[in-house]
C-alpha cells in the first residue's frame, strides 16, 4: 500500500481557503410538516435547490465553508458494490457555493483534526480519506480510522460476522478488533475489542480507546506509553487528561501516565473547546481550585470557609463548579452561586431568588460582558440583562437567553407570551400561549421585536426566522433578505 498517510498533514493547508462570504446551513420547516435543508449566503441568495437535501449542516468549525448534506431517500438503500441494506443516512459533501463535492456514497463524514483530513464511512463498511474538495486520497476496508497526523492511524477491523443492531435485520459493523496501521499500510493487531464510538481522536499525540478491558492511550506509533486502570478518562488536551479511579476520585495525568494532580478530587472539569480554558477542581471537603489548563499551576483556591456571599452565610463550601463560557466559571454550594473569572477572581454572586444564565450558543473566545438573570416562577417570571457585577442593564422580559457574543457585541433572544389559566383534572394552573421571539443587543435595545414564531441566530447580524406562513433570512434591522412561503415558490 502506498504511503498515503504521510501526505495527510499537508492537507491542513487546503482547509479554510474557501470564500470569505458567510454561508449558512438552515432548515426550512413548513406548516405542512415537511422540511428540507438549504444553503444560503448572507445576502439571502439560495445556493441549493428546494427539496434537494433533507438536512444540511457544517462539517466542522475547523473546516469553514464545507458542509454535509443528507439525502431524503436514506432508508433503506442498496449499496451497489456490496449488496448491503442499511437504515443509516446517505450523506455527501458540499462546498460553500452549494456544489456537490462527492456522491451519496457515505453514511458519515467527520473531520479528523490530527490528520487534517475527512474520514468518510462508506456504505460497504470501509472508509475513504478525503481532502477539503472531496477528492479521495485513500480507500481502506476498515470500519473506522483515527489519524495520528504523523503517518499512522488506529483502525477498527469490523467483525466478519456482524450482528444486527436494534430492530434492524441487517449488520452494522460497528464493533471489531483494534489495529494500528503504519505509513506503509502494514497492520499490527493490538488485541483489543472495541467499537467505533469508543475510539477517540488523536490529541497531543495520544489517542484514547475504551476496549473490553478498560481504557488505553496509544501514541502515534501505535504503542502504549503507559497503562493504568481508570474508571473514566478523557482525551488528552494541553498535555494532560482527566481520569478517575475505581473509587470515583478524579485526578490529572500527563503523557507518561504520571499524576499531575493526585486522584483525590470529587470533580474535575475542563472545557477543551476553548483555546485557553481553566481546569476547575472541587475537593471532598468543598474546597475549590482554579488551575491552568494543564492542571499544573494553581491560580486561585477557595477553602470551604472562603466561599461565602456574606458573613451570615453558612460555610458549606462548593458542591460543583465548571466553566460556563469562554471566560467565566460558575461555582455553587449551599451558601449560594458565584460567578468567577478564569483566574479565580470573583465577578459577582447571584442574588437570592435569582437564576443566572451565561452560556452562549455562539462565542468568539472572549469573556462575554453580559449575563441573563431571571426571578420568579414561570410563566410569571421576570428576566433582564446584567453586567459582570450582577447589576441590571436593560429590559424586562418574560424570558431572555444568551445567544451570541462576537467582537465585543452581544445578541440575546427574548420571549414574550400571554399568561393564561388552564384547567386540568379539576386543578387550575398558569401556562403560556401565543409565544413570540425577538432579539436585543447587549444594551437591552430591541433589534427584532418579539413578533416571530421562532428565531435561529446565525451570526451577530443574520437571523433565520419563522413568522406565520413565512420563513427566511433577516438582518439586524428586521429587513427580509430571503422569504420562503408555505404556499409559494421562493420570493426574493
Amino acid at each position: 500500500m502506498k504511503r498515503w498517510w504521510l501526505c495527510l498533514a499537508a492537507l491542513a493547508l487546503l482547509f479554510g481557503a474557501g470564500a470569505q462570504a458567510e454561508t449558512y446551513a438552515v432548515s426550512v420547516d413548513l406548516d405542512s410538516g415537511a422540511s428540507y435543508g438549504l444553503l444560503v449566503d448572507d445576502g439571502g441568495q439560495v445556493l441549493t435547490e428546494r427539496y434537494e437535501y433533507a438536512r444540511i449542516y457544517a462539517l466542522s468549525d475547523g473546516v469553514p465553508g464545507v458542509f454535509v448534506a443528507q439525502a431524503f431517500d436514506q432508508s433503506p438503500y442498496l449499496e451497489q458494490n456490496g449488496g448491503v441494506w442499511s437504515d443509516e443516512p446517505r450523506v455527501c459533501l458540499l462546498d460553500e457555493t452549494g456544489a456537490q463535492l462527492t456522491g451519496f456514497d457515505y453514511t458519515e463524514l467527520s473531520y479528523d483534526a490530527a490528520g487534517g483530513a475527512i474520514v468518510a464511512v462508506r456504505w460497504d463498511g470501509g472508509c475513504d480519506v478525503l481532502d477539503a474538495r472531496g477528492e479521495v486520497l485513500a480507500q481502506v476496508d476498515y470500519a473506522w480510522l483515527s489519524l495520528s497526523g504523523s503517518g499512522g492511524a488506529l483502525a477498527l477491523r469490523a467483525d466478519p460476522e456482524r450482528e444486527p443492531a436494534g430492530d434492524s435485520e441487517f449488520p452494522t459493523g460497528d464493533e471489531g478488533e483494534l489495529v494500528y496501521i503504519d505509513a506503509d499500510g502494514a497492520e499490527t493487531a493490538l488485541g483489543i475489542r472495541t467499537a467505533r464510538w469508543q475510539i477517540g481522536p488523536y490529541r497531543d499525540g495520544l489517542c484514547m480507546v475504551y476496549g473490553s478491558d478498560g481504557y488505553h492511550y496509544f501514541d502515534v506509533n501505535g504503542e502504549e506509553p503507559f497503562r493504568v486502570s481508570f474508571r473514566s478518562a478523557t482525551d488528552f488536551a494541553f498535555g494532560t487528561a482527566i481520569v478517575s479511579t475505581d473509587e470515583g476520585r478524579y485526578g490529572v495525568i500527563d503523557a507518561q501516565g504520571r499524576y499531575v494532580l493526585p486522584p483525590v478530587y470529587d470533580t474535575i472539569s475542563r472545557s477543551d473547546q476553548y483555546d485557553a480554558p481553566a481546569l476547575v477542581a472541587v475537593t471532598a471537603s468543598g474546597a475549590l481550585e482554579i488551575r491552568s489548563a494543564d492542571g499544573g499551576t494553581l491560580k486561585r483556591a477557595y477553602d470551604p470557609g472562603d466561599f461565602l456571599p456574606d458573613a451570615d452565610s453558612p460555610a458549606t463550601g462548593v458542591d460543583y463548579a465548571y466553566q460556563i463560557n469562554a471566560g467565566m466559571i460558575v461555582a455553587s454550594g449551599d451558601g449560594g452561586t458565584a460567578y468567577l473569572g478564569l483566574e479565580g477572581n470573583l465577578l459577582f454572586w447571584a442574588k437570592e431568588g435569582e437564576t443566572v444564565s451565561a452560556w452562549y450558543e455562539i462565542e468568539d473566545g472572549t469573556l462575554p460582558q453580559r449575563v441573563a438573570v431571571s426571578t420568579g416562577d414561570w410563566p410569571e417570571s421576570e428576566c433582564w440583562l446584567a453586567d459582570l457585577t450582577g447589576e441590571r442593564i436593560g429590559g424586562s422580559y418574560r424570558q431572555i437567553y444568551c445567544t451570541a457574543w462576537l467582537d465585543g457585541e452581544g445578541r440575546y433572544m427574548t420571549q414574550d407570551y400571554d399568561v393564561v389559566a388552564e384547567e386540568y383534572d379539576g386543578a387550575s394552573s398558569l401556562t403560556a400561549q401565543n409565544v413570540r421571539f425577538g432579539i436585543c443587543d447587549a444594551g437591552g435595545n430591541v433589534l427584532l421585536d418579539a413578533a416571530y414564531d421562532s428565531i435561529t441566530c446565525l451570526s451577530a447580524n443574520r437571523f433565520w426566522v419563522r413568522q406565520g406562513p413565512f420563513c427566511g433570512l433577516l438582518d439586524e434591522t428586521g429587513a427580509w433578505l430571503l422569504t420562503i412561503s408555505d404556499y409559494e415558490e421562493l420570493m426574493d
